[in-house]
């Protein structure tokens, strides 16, 4: 498999070995650990990620201990098959996997990465597990199939012999393993508190809506935070939500020909992000990536619609407000297509451009 550079430095590979076709028929499974979907929705899911063989079943070993120790809404699952990613349960906002690596460290470090990670992104398209997780999170995105935000914890594995037991130095790292993942639930959690009735009348986009309305919304509204880098979503995904920005700046971000984001709009305090789940029920057509540590509320659309429907004062000005955004990309997608073409833009026949 082909290596990629972790820090600039040694090299890190997926776990990698040769097998009999009998043998990867008894190895490869699915099991669901914990599913707590029942009590009120996933919001974030856990994925073991292994096989038997070594240490590469710690991924497998970390959901075992984490299994009595999560909050309710945390699906947990061990699996072979980094393709189970692309089955992401709706609404979940956070993915966590754990796989074993060899090659960037001594047996029993870990790595933490948030996907997209470039390091990641050059590991190649085979692993220990037939196609690669980088491959399958690659194509999750294509497909809008990922939630908005994804961490990979990495083993470093001492041996992937076949009958091989688990190495005492990867064992060491599993309470350290396990509490990180604890923590990014925690952090998961605090992002997901509502917001007060005080700070939704702070948002331009819910005037003239009235103490009443607001509070109708402030169970499907969140506050949420994120630090320079993150995605609030990917192009291609279809997400239930639209978010407010109340502190930083976002850039909007299109694939280009070469796969690679280009962006083309920054978004600052005050403004909305993501307007698609209220006006159609497709795919995002941009990504959205933070330049700066970001505060938004995010609102659940569906609940947004049956307000406007309710109050056709309120839903008036707050389509009048999505309007006008819609405007502000189109102008600036505009700009985007002077700076490549030029006067050769094409004009239309009742003048303007197309």
């Amino acid at each position: 498999m082909p290596e990629l550079s972790v820090c600039g430095q040694t090299p890190l590979a997926m776990t990698q070995f040769s097998r009999t076709v009998d043998e990867e028929n008894k190895l490869f499974r699915t099991r669901v650990v914990r599913n707590s979907s029942e009590e009120g929705g996933t919001r974030a899911w856990i994925i073991g990620l292994g096989s038997p063989v070594g240490d590469d079943r710690i991924g497998w070993d970390v959901v075992e201990q984490l299994r009595e120790l999560l909050p309710p809404g945390v699906r947990v699952e061990e699996t072979s098959d980094p393709l189970r990613v692309l089955d992401c349960p709706l609404g979940c906002e956070l993915l966590i996997v754990i796989d074993a690596c060899c090659g960037a460290g001594p047996p029993g470090s870990f790595h933490r990465f948030a996907w997209p990670d470039a390091q990641l992104m050059t590991q190649g398209g085979v692993s220990s597990h037939g196609v690669g997780l980088a491959t399958a999170l690659e194509l999750g995105g294509l497909l809008g199939k990922l939630p908005p935000r994804i961490v990979v914890f990495a083993i470093e594995a001492a041996s992937t012999e076949v009958n091989a037991e688990l190495s005492r130095q990867v064992e060491s790292a599993l309470p350290a393993v396990v509490a990180l993942v604890l923590t990014e639930i925690a952090r998961e959690n605090a992002m997901n508190d509502p917001p007060t009735l005080e700070l939704l009348k702070t948002l331009a986009f819910l005037t003239p809506a009235t103490d009443d309305e607001l509070r109708l919304l402030i169970p499907a509204t969140r506050c949420e935070q994120y630090p320079p880098g993150k995605m609030l979503f990917h192009e291609g995904q279809h997400i239930q939500q639209v978010y407010i920005v109340t502190t930083g700046t976002v850039a909007l971000e299109i694939n280009g020909p070469d796969h690679r984001p280009q962006r083309f709009q920054t978004v600052g305090s005050g403004e909305l992000l993501g307007w698609t789940p209220i006006l159609s029920s497709g795919p995002m057509t941009a990504s959205a990536r933070t330049l700066t540590d970001v505060q938004v509320v995010a609102i659940d659309g569906q609940t947004i619609l049956k307000i406007c429907e309710n109050d056709p004062q309120f839903g008036f000005q707050f389509m009048r407000r999505i309007a006008a955004a819609i405007a502000a990309r189109l102008s600036a997608t505009r700009l985007q297509l002077l700076d490549v073409y030029g006067a050769e833009i094409p004009r239309s026949p009742v003048g303007g451009w197309l």
